[in-house]
């Protein structure tokens, strides 16, 4: 230091003086309060020592940082020891220090919404509804309302509708305490559901064999449904109904009789709900059985000289007129005559000896495949006293032969044959005596 006085003496004094740097002082603010995922920021604020400050952070949580400001998101939730270290230019440092409390994330809103498999059914369809939730506190409850006082809960869930348009509700309610609630809505469209006829594909059977089908109808489940079968009584067939509210269903069942083949038969079957109204055909064809004919005769017939003999040779074949039938007779004694046309037999027995007589009837089909039938009748033709000493001849030895227990041979055979004309001869001498003893009588009387 310099003093001068007025006379313009000076005189000069001096002393060295220490300046020291105040202490360094420092804080840091938080930017929000610290929850899991979200970032924090640190700001710091320093004063003091010498300018020129640097900032070093450890934030509690094995991480660190540097710079200001400074950014962390925490992990977990906890109380976290924050510390910030300044270091100035001359290398002077201060920390200080900050508990922090990391709490849990608050959730999300709650929110809902739900997808249907379809926004357009046809009555009595299922229709499925998912429901997708978020936010909120876990687990939910799902609550739905269909319209018309309909209600499920759920999910998924399913749910049919009759015909009309209507708004389908979902309620979410969470878990927390107060409990949250989310809500969604949409509409759906309900279409008249369509009358459906099911029948099978074409059918084939045979004359004689049973056939059997079923078929279905589908259609609105509010209406009942009924099946009807439009010629099943024309040809003779069954159908029975199982019907209802909207389904039904329907047995078909024939026999075609002899005559029915070969032929196509068009069935038609009808389903009605009371307003719509659906048939479909089913074509059946009936193959033709083709039957052996059967040729039918009287059995051995006894007639006496002098009578009148007349039958019909019938025939037994459902197939007749297709088949053009041809009958024949062979072996026809003298005086007999066979109409082939009518199959009427007759004999004027005369002028023939007694005995067996044969014929042979032969029945012959000319159609697509040739049968044929052959009958043997044997005629007895007795004298005009209403014997046949022949006949009985062979119906004697006939007697023995079934009789007897040993084996048949020829010699038996002749053997039995005169035993027969034995027989029959001295039966028929007792007889004429027996007649011409009575006759006496008569004349003597």
């Amino acid at each position: 230091m310099t003093i001068t006085d007025a006379n313009a003496n000076t005189s000069i004094a001096s002393q060295s003086v220490t300046v020291v740097a105040l202490p360094i002082t420092a804080s840091f603010t938080v930017s929000t309060s610290p929850t899991i995922g979200v970032q924090v920021t640190f700001v710091a604020s320093a004063s003091g020592g010498t300018g020129g400050y640097s900032y070093a952070w450890n934030l509690g949580d094995d991480n660190t940082a540097t710079g200001n400001p400074a950014s962390h998101t925490y992990a977990t939730a906890g109380s976290f020891t924050v510390a910030l270290t300044v270091t100035d230019s001359s290398m002077t440092q201060t920390t200080i220090t900050q508990i922090i409390t990391v709490s849990q994330s608050p959730p999300a809103p709650l929110s809902a919404s739900f997808t249907m498999s379809s926004a357009s059914a046809q009555a009595g369809q299922s229709v499925t509804f998912m429901a997708t939730s978020s936010g909120g506190t876990s687990p939910y409850l799902y609550s739905w309302s269909f319209g018309a006082s309909s209600v499920s809960t759920g999910n998924p869930v399913s749910h049919s509708f009759t015909t009309g348009n209507y708004t389908v509700t979902l309620t979410v309610t969470d878990s927390s305490v107060p409990n949250e609630t989310a809500i969604a809505s949409q509409t759906i469209t309900i279409t008249t559901r369509l009358l459906t006829l099911v029948v099978p594909a074409s059918q084939t059977v045979n004359e004689g064999s049973s056939l059997a089908f079923n078929v279905s109808a589908t259609g609105d489940p509010s209406r009942t449904i009924n099946l009807a079968c439009d010629n099943c009584l024309a040809i003779g067939a069954t159908f029975t109904l199982n019907g209802g509210l909207g389904f039904a269903s329907g047995n078909f069942t024939w026999t075609p009789s002899e005559g029915r083949g070969p032929g196509t038969y068009i069935m038609t079957i009808s389903a009605s709900d009371g307003t719509l109204v659906v048939s479909a055909n089913v074509s059946i064809l009936v193959n033709e059985v083709i039957e052996q004919p059967v040729l039918i005769v009287p059995g051995p017939v006894h007639v006496r000289q002098g009578e009148y003999l007349s039958f019909m040779v019938n025939v037994t074949d459902p197939d007749w007129a297709a088949d053009n039938m041809t009958l024949a007779a062979s072996g026809l004694p003298d005086g007999a005559s066979f109409d082939p046309s009518t199959g009427f037999f007759n004999w004027n027995v005369s002028s023939v000896q007694p005995g067996l007589y044969t014929i042979t009837f032969t029945l012959t089909s000319d159609g697509s495949m040739v049968f044929q039938d052959s009958k043997v009748l044997i005629i007895h033709v007795d004298n005009g006293n209403g014997r046949c000493f022949i006949c009985e001849f062979f119906s004697t030895a006939g007697t023995v032969l079934r009789t007897s227990t040993v084996t048949t041979n020829p010699w038996l055979l002749l053997l039995s044959g005169m035993i027969g004309l034995t027989t029959t001869l001295a039966v028929g001498t007792r007889r004429a005596r027996a007649q011409l003893r009575r006759s006496r009588r008569l004349v003597c009387g």
